[in-house]
């Protein structure tokens, strides 16, 4: 890969989507479609009004109905079109999208033990490795960064998405388990800068004050 280092930093803004029904429900979704709760909508509202006068040179998000619904109530008020890029779907899940972490461990017993086990290139029946999910996903944003040197770009993404990012940041390899708070429609924003990633804001969810918030606690990079 080509170095833009030396040219301006990128800032990017990502926020995950609103609660949809399938959170609710503690299912697991994947590509999966699943569309916004009353709850989902008013998060997606609260982080429209905490972008709201700012300025960014784009707006990416992902294609799924959760993501292009969350990014069209946020970027209603902003004046660049929504870019939708399929490399920012949520981690492929496969035989398990649709399915709680205890379906899946009756109904797919010998997949969900090598699941647990966090084997970076395990590739889940019908799905992806969450190596391939890693490296899908920073492979997206780095591109998008390169696009718009200097400039600051808005993303609308996914659970997985944001683990792959912390990651990267914080040099977490792929088969350790990882605790943090990630609000659906918290804002995340960070910097790149060639090869170079810096980490400015994590999981800012004052905007969502005084709207019900579940507890939503992020490990192993949850496909939701």
């Amino acid at each position: 890969m080509v170095s833009f280092r030396g040219k301006m930093k990128t800032e990017l803004v990502l926020i995950r989507h609103g609660e949809t029904f399938w959170n609710r429900e503690g299912k697991l979704q994947g590509i999966g479609e699943s569309g916004l709760t009353d709850l989902g909508i008013r998060q997606a509202e609260a982080a429209a009004c905490a972008v709201k006068g700012e300025r960014f040179e784009a707006v990416y998000a992902s294609p799924l109905i959760r993501a292009k619904k969350t990014a069209e109530i946020i970027a209603a008020g902003l004046d660049p079109t929504i870019i939708f890029d399929k490399e920012l779907v949520e981690w492929r899940l496969g035989i398990f999208e649709g399915l709680s972490i205890q379906d899946i461990a009756e109904r797919y017993p010998e997949e969900y033990v090598h699941f647990s086990a966090r084997k970076p290139d395990y590739v889940i029946p019908g799905g992806e490795s969450s190596r391939r999910r890693y490296e899908r996903a920073t492979g997206c944003l780095q591109r998008i960064a390169e696009k718009h040197p200097g400039g600051r770009v808005l993303v609308i993404t996914h659970r997985g998405i944001l683990d792959s990012v912390i990651r990267r940041i914080m040099f977490v390899p792929l088969d350790r388990l990882i605790s943090y708070s990630q609000f659906n429609c918290a804002l995340n924003t960070i910097e790149i800068d060639g090869d170079t990633w810096k980490l400015l804001t994590w999981g800012d969810a004052r905007h969502l004050n005084g709207i019900h918030k579940p507890a939503n606690t992020l490990q192993n990079g949850d496909a939701t």
